[in-house]
């Protein structure tokens, strides 16, 4: 009889002990279930990190692309040869030939190889002739140059002597 009545003196406890035994079950299965989805959410939120990184190398990229395209806009090849003949104009050479010797046609944009050969009275115009080509607002890149007396044995870097300059300059248009 003790024990029959032990038993039903703690029913209330032994059922209340039940009770919070079957809740920290359940509440312990809610909570692996939202750990799993919080582990989830953080993958998501790693993985869209990365792809705002990427989107925003994206982003400079287009801007890089852009001011290469309005460094390099669309212009004709006479427009070209014009630009470089008031560049020689304005170093002090003079311009003996100009000539267009190809077209490279490219997905993005076109080269333009152009041949010039210039007159030069001593080097250090000549050199203000290459250095105003190569930072001149357009893009010019001098890909080849020779550079001879005019009279054979007349030149020395002492006394100077008329030059002759062949260049081969290339020009880039963006196309759009």
């Amino acid at each position: 009889m003790d024990l029959i009545g032990l038993v039903n003196n703690n029913k209330n406890k032994v059922f209340n002990i039940a009770v919070i035994i079957l809740a920290l079950i359940i509440a312990l299965n809610i909570y692996k279930k939202q750990m799993a989805n919080i582990e989830s959410l953080k993958v998501k939120i790693s993985e869209e990190n990365k792809k705002n990184k990427v989107l925003e190398g994206l982003g400079k990229l287009e801007n890089k692309i852009s001011s290469y395209q309005e460094l390099l806009p669309n212009k004709e090849v006479s427009f070209f040869m014009s630009e470089i003949s008031s560049i020689v104009k304005d170093s002090g050479v003079k311009l003996t030939s100009i000539r267009l010797l190809a077209e490279e046609p490219y997905p993005e944009y076109t080269k333009y190889a152009f041949e010039l050969t210039v007159n030069s009275p001593n080097y250090d115009l000549l050199a203000k002739f290459i250095n105003k080509l190569e930072a001149y607002q357009s893009v010019y890149i001098i890909d080849n140059i020779i550079i001879d007396s005019i009279d054979i044995g007349a030149f020395s870097p002492d006394k100077g002597g008329e030059l002759k300059a062949t260049l081969r300059v290339s020009a880039v248009v963006m196309l759009k």
